[in-house]
C-alpha cells in the first residue's frame, strides 16, 4: 500500500453487516424499535465469497485502498462466531479493516481478539476498532437500560475503561434525546474524566465529546415542548461554552465536538452499504429500518450481480456528490450532522435524489444546530479566533 496514504486520504469502502437484529437493551430512542427479533445473520463462507468478489473487482480496485467491514445490529457482539470468523479470515489482508459498533455490554469475549489485532495499523486505521456506545452520566442512565430494565451506565463505562487500561482502539458514539439537553454538561464531564485518563497515551481512542441529537423523533414533539428545550440547550450550552474556553486555554483545542466545524455529507449508497442478516443489501443501516426501505434496496448477496448493482448505486450517489442547498452554505450552524435516509423520509420532494438530499427538510433540527452555531461564534470571540 502506498506510503502517502494516511487517514484522512485513504478512500475506503464500507459495508456494515447485520450479524443480528437481536439486543439486549432497550435504549428509549432507538430507531429499530419494532424490528427486534433473534435472527442472525450465519453465512460467514457466503459473506466472505461475496467480499473477496468485491475486493477483486475492477470497481474496487480502481477506486478503494480499504475495505471497511463494520458488525452491525441489534447488539453486533452477540454473533460471536460470526464475526471472529470474518476477522480471522482477513487477519493477514492489508485491504480490510474491521469496525464492531456495540453499547459496550458484551466486551468480556473479545477481550483476547481485540488485543491481538491492537497494535496493528491500516494507514494510520486501526485494523480493528469497537465503538463503545456511551452517552455519559446521567443521560446513559435515563435513555439505555437494559430490556429488564436494569441501569447500564457502571457497566459501559467500566468496559470503557477496561479497554483504555488495555490500550486498546476504541471510539465513543453518544445520543442526545430532547428531554436531556439539560443534562450535558454534566455528561460532558463525564467524558472527559474518561478521555483524560489516556490523554498520555499512544494508542487510538476517543479524544472528544460527540452527541448526536435524536432526530428521529423530532417531529413527535409538540411547538411548546421544542420551545422549552430549546431554552434548555441554550443554558447548557452556555455553561459548556464556559468550560470549553478554559479546556481551550490549555489544550489549544474543544473537546466539546460540537464546537468544531463538521458538516459532512453522508457517503450512503456511494461509498458505503449495509447488509440485512437475511442477505439484503441497502444504502445504509439506518435505511433498512424506514417504511420505505424498498425505495433503497440495492442487490441480495445470493444476486450474481450484486457488484454491479453495488456500481449502480454507486453512480446514482456520485452525480454532483457534495450538493448543498444555498440555505445549508450560508448557515449559522458549522456543526450540522445530516442522516439521508431520514431526510428522504420526510421530503416533499419528487426525485430520488432529490429527496435524498433534502437537507433542510427537518427546520427543528436545523434550529438546534443554529443555535450552537451562535454560541460556538461567540466562543471563538472571546477566545480571539
Amino acid at each position: 500500500m502506498s506510503e502517502q496514504l494516511n487517514f484522512n486520504n485513504v478512500k475506503i469502502f464500507s459495508i456494515d453487516l447485520t450479524t443480528t437484529d437481536d439486543c439486549n437493551f432497550n435504549c428509549s430512542y432507538c430507531f429499530e424499535h419494532g424490528f427486534f427479533n433473534k435472527n442472525y445473520f450465519n453465512d460467514s463462507e457466503l459473506f466472505i465469497k461475496k467480499a473477496d468478489e468485491l475486493l477483486n473487482s475492477f470497481f474496487f480496485k480502481s477506486n478503494y485502498n480499504l475495505l471497511g467491514i463494520g458488525f452491525w445490529g441489534g447488539e453486533p457482539t452477540l454473533n460471536e462466531t460470526l464475526i471472529k470468523t470474518v476477522v480471522e479470515y482477513y487477519s493477514n489482508d492489508d485491504r480490510v479493516k474491521f469496525f464492531i459498533y456495540s453499547n459496550g455490554s458484551n466486551i468480556e469475549p473479545y477481550i483476547e481478539i481485540l488485543e491481538k489485532y491492537k497494535k496493528i495499523t491500516l494507514c494510520g486505521h486501526p485494523k480493528l476498532c469497537i465503538q463503545m456506545s456511551y452517552d455519559g452520566m446521567p443521560i446513559q442512565d435515563i435513555c439505555r437500560k437494559t430490556k429488564d430494565n436494569k441501569l447500564t451506565s457502571n457497566l459501559v463505562r467500566n468496559n470503557i475503561i477496561l479497554l483504555g487500561d488495555k490500550e486498546i482502539p476504541y471510539v465513543t458514539k453518544s445520543t442526545v434525546i430532547l428531554e436531556a439537553f439539560k443534562y450535558l454538561p454534566e455528561a460532558r464531564r463525564d467524558l472527559l474524566d474518561i478521555v483524560e485518563r489516556y490523554k498520555d497515551k499512544n494508542f487510538f481512542s476517543s479524544t472528544n465529546y460527540f452527541p448526536t441529537i435524536d432526530y428521529y423523533h423530532l417531529n413527535d414533539y409538540t411547538k411548546e415542548e421544542i420551545e422549552q428545550y430549546y431554552k434548555e440547550l441554550h443554558q447548557s450550552l452556555i455553561e459548556i461554552s464556559r468550560d470549553e474556553i478554559e479546556f481551550y486555554k490549555k489544550n489549544k483545542r474543544f473537546f466539546f465536538a460540537w464546537f468544531n466545524p463538521n458538516s459532512a455529507i453522508c457517503c450512503a449508497g456511494k461509498d458505503m452499504i449495509c447488509i440485512h442478516w437475511d442477505g439484503n443489501i441497502f444504502k445504509c443501516h439506518g435505511s433498512v429500518y424506514e417504511n420505505n426501505s424498498g425505495e433503497h434496496f440495492i442487490s441480495n448477496l445470493n444476486d450474481k450481480n450484486f457488484i454491479n448493482q453495488i456500481i449502480n448505486s454507486n453512480q446514482v450517489h456520485s452525480q454532483d456528490f457534495g450538493y448543498e442547498p444555498k440555505q445549508c452554505k450560508n448557515c449559522v450552524a458549522t456543526f450540522c450532522l445530516k442522516c439521508n435516509s431520514v431526510k428522504f423520509n420526510e421530503s416533499k420532494k419528487e426525485s430520488y435524489i432529490e429527496k435524498w438530499r433534502d437537507y433542510t427538510d427537518q427546520p427543528r433540527l436545523c434550529k438546534f444546530y443554529k443555535l450552537n452555531g451562535k454560541i460556538v461564534l461567540a466562543t471563538k470571540e472571546l477566545l480571539n479566533l
